[in-house]
């Protein structure tokens, strides 16, 4: 195992403890960078001779780093939600697929939706 992988793998164990504490989400994304790893060790094992060992090293460390980069941004997403103590028990979704496969999707809190009922009218932006 490459030391930059462990750097990589010890940092991100680092952030997932000091910064999101909570045990369960620690081991999820612990046990993906493990597996992440066994897969980076195999990978390196079947790659052609031609290729030199440093450059396959290198190009597997640039997928890792782009791996632990969505992680941590999807942790950070998921922790951003988790502590607001948000009620999501009376979360309202509602999906509508229209006949140019269009989907049209609406997940709000049960006060928002109240509101929103009030308005003569509301504009929504689609150019996204």
């Amino acid at each position: 195992m490459d030391a930059s992988n462990d750097y990589i793998s010890d940092k991100f164990k680092q952030n997932s403890i000091t910064c999101y504490g909570r045990p369960k989400l620690t081991r999820l994304f612990t046990n993906i960078v493990g597996l992440l790893d066994a897969i980076t060790e195999i990978n390196a094992n079947q790659c052609s001779t031609i290729i030199s060992k440093g450059s396959r090293t290198k190009n597997v460390l640039q997928k890792l780093t782009r791996i632990f980069i969505l992680l941590d941004n999807i942790s950070r997403s998921f922790q951003s939600v988790y502590s607001k103590q948000f009620d999501l028990h009376n979360y309202v979704h509602k999906i509508d697929f229209f006949g140019n496969r269009l989907a049209f999707i609406v997940c709000m809190l049960e006060k928002q939706a109240q509101l929103l009922q009030r308005l003569e009218y509301f504009q929504i932006d689609l150019s996204f």
